[in-house]
């Protein structure tokens, strides 16, 4: 969790622009999903939104509309790791 922090939070992704409404958005689908580890980071990033940006994460996870998986693997002749 403390890893996941940092991240969101820029102090490892150098080079990496910070996005809280981002952040939020996936953080809040990981709740709404049962990874309840994720809690603790979207109250974190939810303090540090305004009132404006909240409402522009909230409408992002409204609108959210899961893809399938991809399927490309299937297509791709690449020798497997080992």
């Amino acid at each position: 969790m403390k890893l996941m922090c940092r991240v969101i939070y820029g102090t490892i992704a150098r080079g990496v622009k910070r996005d809280l409404v981002q952040s939020w958005m996936w953080l809040s689908l990981a709740v709404s999903g049962g990874y309840v580890e994720a809690k603790e980071a979207l109250t974190n990033v939810n303090s540090r939104l305004t009132p404006q940006e909240l409402q522009e994460a909230q409408r992002l996870v409204q609108n959210f509309t899961p893809q399938p998986p991809s399927e490309v693997h299937k297509f791709v002749d690449a020798p497997m790791r080992r």
